[in-house]
């Protein structure tokens, strides 16, 4: 199977984070199983590793690292509506999900996103309180 994963964060060996970590772990056991696995991250270094691809998308047209607050300068705060869309506007302007058999997204920001392919969600519990959407 072709997997992609959307990771909101730079990913590397020396990625400390839980998050950086599980799409690590997670990336390199799809991997292991036989799959072909491409890792989609809004900025760091593109990569090869444990046979998985890791993709800068440089989805901020930047040198560096992006982290939460260029993610809430470009979209907003993600209290309403547009903030989801504009942010699946972008990325689906960014990466062609047409060649996988499925997506697993990293976040609930993806809400939005590529809706009419097969997804999979996971998120830290404790943090999805504050992705809050409100009823259209």
């Amino acid at each position: 199977m072709k997997i992609a994963i959307v990771n909101t964060w730079a990913i590397s060996k020396k990625a400390v984070g839980g998050t950086e970590r599980f799409v690590m772990d997670l990336a390199k056991s799809f991997a292991d199983n036989g799959n072909e696995v491409d890792v989609y991250m809004f900025s760091g270094n593109t990569h090869i590793e444990d046979g998985v691809n890791y993709i800068n998308i440089n989805l901020f047209n930047m040198v560096g690292e992006a982290d939460e607050y260029i993610v809430q300068e470009a979209f907003g705060n993600f209290e309403t509506d547009k903030s989801y869309l504009s942010l699946a506007e972008k990325l689906e302007r960014k990466i062609n999900m047409e060649k996988y058999d499925f997506i697993q997204l990293n976040s609930l920001l993806f809400l939005e996103a590529w809706k009419d392919k097969k997804r999979i969600f996971s998120f830290d519990r404790c943090r999805a309180g504050r992705y809050k959407r409100r009823s259209r």
